[in-house]
């Protein structure tokens, strides 16, 4: 079969590219679609300018063969609603208005496009020249003969059709006109031609000598194809056809079938579009049939193929029928060209809606059914991966809107005259259009199809919206009002004539009760619609419905259409934006003030509010000139001389002005657009209403020139309104101000000028105050988004925050308990502050404290705002501040703030020096000491901030600058490393100067700083040290003052550190440095022996290898330790002082520590031949001995720091020896601290195994460093391979030690010392991050921790929570009760008693539950969550026949209620668990417990206090059930809600918010006597069973009734 020609396209295919260099001329074939749409636009232009059609027509008869292009006859005329330029009112007026009072006469012929309801006052004939008539009437001969020759091919057409129909022709030319169906139908060309041949008759007036029931023959025979394919479903025919395996030809036909019956309904569209015929002769439903047909074919055909997307497979889509006909369609070239003739059909349908609706009146059972079509078609969408035929225009590239989207548009233009002509039906119209919103096929609105004039696009729903609220304001009595305005000016101008002012008088005030009722109308209609939309879509959006997706859809649906009417606001096109943010800005006001509402749509009220705020300062700036906004100066002038709002002190020429704006903006409006015009008038005429009724209440204090204005532009604005021509007045006065050319841009900001004088702009006060009362609102979530609000306003128009009275507020909030609002409040000063040309100091006092916020959103920020104003800094001390912030950031818990603060910093401290690098003068590689003065003190200026920083840290450590130099070389390449070298070098040397300098000048603080900071260069990178430098640091080891050890402690540690990376040194330097240090062994201070000793076996273990030094001095303090060994064993007490005991004791472990005397000595026996004189033995034996023996409680009885001496030092030598801390001895004594020793001993033992663990962790990289390094080199013996060597013996110390002692740290970690307790809990932290045992057992204390009163201990555990969570998951979750036990103990130690399961701080809640951090990171895991809450009602769960008074603790089912009431459940399943949980707890007890109560009851009272496992169990279950309807009522569950819930279901959680309005927290002691009292007695008994019992009948009421 051949494929059928292209009818209905109206763009040709793509060439080739090869052939687009010298494309052929080739005939367009116009179809004959496009052949009748122009015949029909050229009869309804004529019919509309009231002229003869042979005025412009002067072709032959025989021209209907001719391309439709090349006629004279038929003049193709497209309207572009997008023209900038646009007639004016004068041009747009009748060219017959003989009004005896003239205003501004014509100038211009007739617009064609002027509609025949224009209103005309005055119907006097203008003369016409006799040349002119008698070429009339030459076209009215030529007219009348072609409408002849029309009307003889048409009666001869006619005929021969309706021959062939009744069947008296049997000829073989039969089956031309008729098709060999059954039965037979008309061809498709038949019905074309004749259709054509219609309209021509009509356009040349003589279609009425037609035979009308002919015709009507003929449109009841095209209204077959209508009926006879109403009900075909070609897809369905299509599977069949398919699962037969039989031939598709027949399904090709089907499609042709739909297709010719598509084309005849248009056709009958057409026809009752231009004429009317007798209905007695057609059909009763005639067009009702063509509709029908038409929603059923869209229905079977288009929709399912058009529903189709990409992500669906074969095998499990319910679409395959629909898929597989579509991939027929595609591969069949006569399929397909059907299929793209179906939607351009429809189009053409819509189209002639409006004609139709005015020719032919539909009844309302039609109007129904045509709204349902446009609702389909406008409400189906696809998706962006569909590429069928139905949805790409073939050969029309990219600019050209396909098909689907000009069906779509026709539909949305259908739905808009419905809307506008039949106000009678608008209310269900756009009821059903609401509930229509949530059916769209695809629902994202992001994509935005409707592109305004600007480029700029809104969503088709927000299009329709806007435009059906645009349409309310156009009136159906149009013609009536012509009416009554043709006779008020008769009169008006008999009034005029006559001189009678009392007359005068009295009509004016007629005119303005017109007007009045005349406008009220419609924007009472308008208003009407907008606020029924508004209410629908906000009623959608209510929290805690039951339909959680449909509210999620709905929220999105409102706020894009918001976001839409808010990009529009202002644009002359749309001024329905203006009235739709009214109401809702009234709407979201009522919500705000009134006692009890939803709390989403309270926090959208707050928010919008904000969004709509900042809209309306933005405009105003745009439209005066202000914050920096670039205004024409005529705009600017306009908007000082207009006034605001006029009143009695308005001048005459100000209103006069007011109304030449409006007429210029009406001027530039599309006036094709009727509904926006309307709109505008109405809108301007309201204004002109109000002032003027407030001039008539109060007329005695209005100026009469006042009023009388006021009556010219409502007089003036009603007659463009009704009649759009001008208003017949004498007295109208000239604007003295000359407007230039507009373009659409100027006409925009003249459109936001006018809606300046409107009330939505001046409700910007209003919005603001309340925005500011939101800000000292209880809830969080108001104060939230009440500060973000004034962000809103802030991102829009900056200067905001200048004012006083909203920036002093914001502050306040920086110190608001709830983090989110801080986060908010600091992101709003960031706006204010970064327009800030300075600092300003006490606002950022304020807001860098900021830095150590609990919050990681809020540190986060001000990192980053720190970071901006340092540049921005002239203050130096502000500088220092924030460099020493800055650094202290780098070692936060949260990797992803210590990764911004490490980048900040290198920004601060050292990339301001790449200015210095970048001079003109090149010192690159040059000293600090030969560069030029300027130079120096720029490097001087950056260099004191480092310094100034480091000097701010606590205790003066540099440990953070350290790691920002450590992280800043590893990361950075080697050219940036040459570099950071280089200004390293610089800083130093400028320090070593500046010490110089502050040593002379006695300035010991400054010294240390600089001291302090050299420290952290130096220590990483240790070539930075001159030998100069290193040597003018040894006089510092000389101390003299006690202030002095500081000074020397940081001498050593740079020597230290520095010392042995160096290649070569001085040997008369080392030496003098080893005497000076021996001389500090022996007097400093404890706080400085550790690092002197360091130092000393540094410098002769690694440089001058003088082992004798060390040698003598363990010696002597061996001999001397032993002595008074002896002299404790013989006389009880020691000869020396105890701090010369414990000193002797420390440095033997410290020398043991660092030096490994036994290795050396198998290294280098001479040079250790020494160590003879003091044991033949092991050195470490030796000591090790020595120290336990001080160390045992048995020896030493009576002095606990000689003791505690002994414990540092068995720690010392643990660290070097670790075997030893598994040796019998070592584990006797840790087993006797552990049971009898006090508290201090227990806490040094903690101390040592932390460092202990420390020193293992840092060793066992050191060897896996080395290990790594050596593998390939390193021999294999027997020994390594077996595990026999003394290095894998040391490896496993560490894990069991930890573990034969877990359970005395972890009980440490729960002691009542809080020593003790946080030493513990930090050797606990360091096993879970070593794995050295197992998490679990480890997570109670870890759990318990996190309930810490204490915020730093609280965080710490949250952070090692996380580590774990993260390494371990769900091994960690198998003990929940443990956990919370655990806790609850942990919190009796800090209450001493009965303890509440939350705090009162600085949540986004007032109460915070204990267990809300470990709920944070335990709800990353479903499963665990699930377990989690449902171990919290565990305890609830017992036999009261089986459980004894012991076991009921009350008081932490108590603690564990506050924890559930407290939690942030934010999915649906958490609350719907807990309920269900509670549910199966109260169906197995609580009713056993109500019968076991009575029975109590009625049994002897000879028990005081009764049962005291019922009493106990009654106030468990009152604390049960209170907990059920305390989360029933927050959350607004219903029982069916939990009777639904199955927890084994996998159904995809909604989220749930908590209701502001419910109480936070249960007052047990207010409800329960017995929490009060704490103690069980008569009254607290009976109490508890009253309240339990009440309870739980009320409760089982609720429930029955629902």
């Amino acid at each position: 079969m051949d494929p059928p020609s292209n009818r209905g396209q109206k763009s040709k295919p793509l060439r080739p590219q090869e052939d687009n260099a010298q494309p052929k001329k080739r005939r367009r074939v116009v179809t004959a679609t496009e052949k009748r749409a122009a015949v029909l636009r050229k009869m309804l232009q004529q019919q509309a300018n009231k002229i003869a059609p042979a005025e412009k027509d002067s072709s032959s008869d025989d021209e209907d063969d001719v391309p439709l292009n090349q006629r004279r006859a038929v003049t193709q005329y497209i309207p572009s609603p997008m023209r900038d330029v646009r007639p004016t009112i004068e041009e747009r007026a009748p060219s017959r208005e003989l009004s005896p009072i003239p205003i501004d006469p014509p100038s211009s012929p007739v617009d064609p496009q002027t509609p025949p309801s224009t209103l005309q006052l005055s119907r006097s004939p203008s003369p016409e020249r006799p040349v002119v008539r008698q070429s009339r009437e030459r076209d009215e001969d030529s007219f009348e003969k072609r409408g002849e020759a029309i009307l003889k091919k048409l009666s001869t057409f006619v005929d021969d059709i309706l021959e062939r129909l009744d069947g008296s022709n049997d000829s073989d030319d039969k089956y031309e006109v008729l098709t060999k169906d059954d039965p037979p139908l008309l061809q498709l060309s038949v019905m074309q031609r004749f259709t054509l041949l219609t309209l021509k008759a009509k356009q040349y007036q003589v279609i009425d000598k037609v035979d009308a029931p002919k015709l009507a023959q003929i449109i009841r025979s095209m209204e077959q194809h209508c009926v006879l394919a109403v009900d075909f479903d070609v897809i369905s025919e299509f599977a069949q056809v398919r699962e037969q395996k039989g031939n598709y030809t027949g399904i090709v036909r089907l499609l042709d079938r739909i297709v010719n019956g598509f084309e005849a309904a248009a056709m009958i569209f057409d026809i009752y579009s231009v004429f009317r015929i007798d209905k007695q002769y057609l059909p009763e439903n005639l067009l009702l049939t063509c509709m029908q047909f038409i929603r059923t074919q869209l229905d079977n055909t288009i929709y399912p193929l058009i529903d189709l997307n990409g992500f669906e497979e074969d095998v499990t889509s319910l679409n395959n029928d629909a898929r597989a006909f579509l991939r027929f369609v595609e591969t069949t070239p006569v399929a397909k060209s059907h299929m793209a003739r179906m939607l351009p059909l429809v189009t053409h349908l819509f189209r002639r809606v409006d004609t139709l609706l005015s020719v032919e009146g539909v009844d309302d059972h039609g109007i129904i059914v045509l709204c349902y079509i446009a609702l389909g078609a406008f409400f189906h969408d696809y998706t962006d991966d569909n590429r069928s035929c139905l949805v790409e225009n073939p050969g029309a590239g990219d600019t050209i809107i396909n098909p689907f989207e000009q069906m779509k548009m026709g539909a949305l233009d259908v739905l808009r005259l419905l809307f506008n002509k039949y106000s009678q039906h608008r209310k269900w119209i756009l009821s059903e259009i609401l509930t229509s919103l949530n059916s769209l096929t695809t629902m994202d609105r992001t994509v935005k199809r409707y592109r305004l004039r600007d480029s700029t696009a809104i969503h088709v729903m927000s299009a329709l919206l806007m435009q059906l609220v645009q349409c309310c304001t156009v009136t159906g009595d149009t013609e009536d009002h012509k009416q009554w305005l043709r006779k008020w000016e008769m009169r008006y101008q008999k009034a005029q004539k006559d001189d009678d002012s009392t007359q005068l008088q009295e009509l004016r005030q007629k005119l303005a009760q017109k007007a009045t009722s005349y406008w009220k109308a419609g924007i009472d209609a308008a208003t009407e619609s907008a606020t029924y939309l508004l209410d629908y879509l906000i009623s959608k959006c209510r929290s805690r419905k039951r339909d959680s997706y449909s509210v999620a859809e709905y929220r999105t649906i409102l706020e894009s259409t918001l976001k839409d009417v808010l990009l529009v606001l202002g644009k002359p096109d749309w001024p329905a934006a203006e009235l739709l943010m009214q109401v809702f800005s009234s709407i979201l006001i009522s919500k705000l003030q009134g006692k009890k509402s939803d709390l989403y749509l309270k926090s959208l009220a707050v928010d919008w509010l904000g969004i709509i705020a900042g809209r309306i300062k933005a405009g105003i700036n745009s439209i005066s000139g202000r914050g920096a906004k670039l205004t024409p100066t005529w705009l600017c002038e306009l908007h000082e001389r207009l006034p605001m709002d006029v009143n009695k002190t308005t001048s005459p020429q100000a209103i006069e002005l007011l109304y030449q704006c409006q007429l210029k903006l009406y001027e530039h409006i599309d006036h094709g657009d009727h509904s926006a015009l309307q709109f505008h008038l109405c809108a301007w005429g309201s204004g002109y209403i109000s002032c003027w009724s407030k001039a008539s209440t109060h007329s005695e204090e209005w100026p009469c020139e006042i009023q009388h204005a006021l009556q010219i532009n409502m007089g003036r604005v009603l007659y463009l309104s009704v009649a759009s021509t001008r208003f017949p007045d004498e007295n109208a006065r000239e604007s003295a101000f000359e407007f230039p050319e507009l373009n659409w841009g100027d006409a925009t900001l003249l459109s936001e000028l006018l809606l300046s004088r409107n009330t939505l702009y001046k409700s910007f006060n209003m919005f603001l105050a309340e925005i500011m009362e939101c800000l000292h609102s209880e809830v969080v979530t108001y104060r939230t988004k009440a500060v973000r609000a004034v962000r809103h306003i802030a991102t829009d128009v900056p200067e905001i925050l200048d004012e006083a009275s909203i920036r002093v507020p914001i502050i306040q909030r920086i110190h608001d308990n709830s983090p989110s609002v801080r986060d908010a409040t600091v992101e709003v000063l960031t706006k204010y502050l970064s327009r800030q040309t300075h600092v300003p100091r006490k606002l950022y006092e304020i807001v860098s404290t900021r830095i150590m916020d609990t919050a990681v959103n809020v540190r986060k920020r001000v990192v980053k705002l720190l970071c901006d104003l340092y540049f921005k800094c002239t203050d130096e001390e502000l500088m220092v501040d924030i460099a020493s912030k800055l650094i202290l950031r780098v070692s936060d818990n949260e990797a992803t703030i210590s990764d911004l603060a490490l980048k900040a910093s290198q920004d601060v401290l050292f990339f301001p020096f790449q200015n210095i690098d970048r001079d003109e003068d090149d010192y690159f590689g040059s000293s600090y000491d030969h560069a030029p003065k300027a130079r120096k003190e720029r490097i001087k200026r950056l260099t004191k901030v480092i310094t100034g920083a480091v000097a701010r840290m606590e205790d003066g450590k540099a440990t953070a600058l350290s790691q920002i130099i450590q992280k800043t070389m590893d990361t950075c390449s080697d050219k940036q490393r040459v570099w950071f070298k280089k200004i390293f070098q610089w800083i130093i040397d400028c320090m070593f100067h500046s010490m110089m300098a502050h040593d002379e000048a006695g300035e010991t603080k400054l010294f240390m700083d600089c001291l302090v900071t050299a420290h952290a260069f130096i220590k990483i990178c240790p070539g930075l040290l001159r030998e100069t430098q290193m040597s003018a640091l040894q006089p510092y080891l000389s101390v003299s003052e006690q202030d002095d050890w500081i000074l020397a402690r940081h001498v050593l540690n740079i020597y230290e550190d520095v010392l042995p990376r160096i290649k070569y040194h001085d040997p008369d330097f080392i030496a003098l440095l080893e005497r000076v240090l021996v001389q500090l062994v022996g007097i400093s201070p404890p706080e400085v022996t550790a690092s002197t000793v360091s130092c000393l076996c540094v410098i002769v273990s690694r440089i001058s290898h003088r082992y004798g030094i060390l040698i003598r001095i363990l010696g002597s303090c061996i001999v001397k330790l032993r002595g008074e060994q002896r002299a404790i064993q013989g006389n009880g007490a020691p000869s020396r002082a105890a701090n010369s005991i414990t000193k002797m004791l420390v440095i033997c472990g410290l020398l043991c520590r660092h030096f490994d005397f036994d290795s050396k000595r198998n290294q280098s026996p001479e040079k250790m031949r020494a160590l003879e004189k003091i044991t033949e033995g092991s050195i470490a034996s030796e000591v090790f001995d020595l120290i336990y023996w001080y160390c045992d409680s048995r020896n030493i009885t009576n002095n606990t720091a000689v003791r505690l001496a002994a414990l540092q030092g068995l720690g010392y030598l643990f660290m070097r020896y670790p075997t030893l801390a598994t040796s019998e001895k070592s584990i006797r004594l840790m087993d006797y601290i552990f049971e009898h020793e006090p508290v201090s001993m227990q806490t040094r033992l903690m101390k040592v195994y932390q460092e202990f663990l420390a020193t293992e962790e840092d060793r066992l990289e050191r060897n896996e460093e080395a290990f790594g390094a050596s593998l390939f080199d390193k021999e294999i013996d027997v020994d390594i391979l077996l595990g026999n060597t003394a290095e894998f013996a040391e490896l496993g110390v560490n894990g069991a030690l930890m573990q034969r002692y877990l359970g005395k740290v972890l009980h440490c970690s729960m002691d009542g010392s809080s020593e003790l307790r946080y030493t513990a809990y930090e050797v606990v932290s360091v096993i879970i991050r070593q794995g050295l045992a197992h998490p679990v057992l480890c997570m109670p204390t870890v759990f318990a921790a996190e309930t810490s009163p204490e915020s730093s201990l609280r965080h710490n555990a949250y952070y090692l929570h996380r580590f774990a969570h993260d390494k371990y998951g769900a091994m960690l979750y198998t003990h929940f009760p443990q956990y919370f036990l655990k806790a609850y103990q942990y919190q009796r130690l800090h209450t001493g008693g009965c303890t509440n399961g939350y705090r009162v701080s600085g949540g986004d809640t007032k109460y915070d539950a204990l267990f809300g951090l470990a709920f944070s990171i335990i709800k990353q895991k479903k499963k665990a969550k699930m377990d989690f809450l449902s171990s919290l009602l565990k305890p609830f769960k017992f036999d009261m026949k089986e459980t004894s008074a012991d076991d009921l603790d009350v008081h932490y089912l108590r603690f564990l209620a506050d924890n559930i009431i407290t939690l942030d459940l934010t999915q649906s399943d958490e609350v719907f668990l807990l309920l269900y949980q509670i549910n199966r707890i109260q169906a197995t007890s609580c009713a056993d417990l109500v019968a076991y109560i009575e029975f109590l009851r009625k049994g002897p009272s000879e028990s005081q206090t009764g049962d005291i496992v019922a009493a106990k169990s009654a106030v468990a279950m009152y604390i049960l059930l209170r907990i059920k309807g305390f989360l029933k009522d927050s959350y607004e569950v219903s029982d069916n809600d939990i009777v639904d819930f199955d927890p084994n279901e996998n159904r995809k959680p909604r989220t749930i918010s908590k209701s502001v309005e419910t109480e936070h927290v249960i007052e047990w002691g207010e409800e329960l006597q017995f929490f009060e009292a704490n103690e069980l007695n008569h009254d607290t008994v009976s109490d508890a069973y009253g309240q339990f019992e009440f309870l739980a009948m009320s409760t089982a009421a609720e429930e029955g009734q629902e």
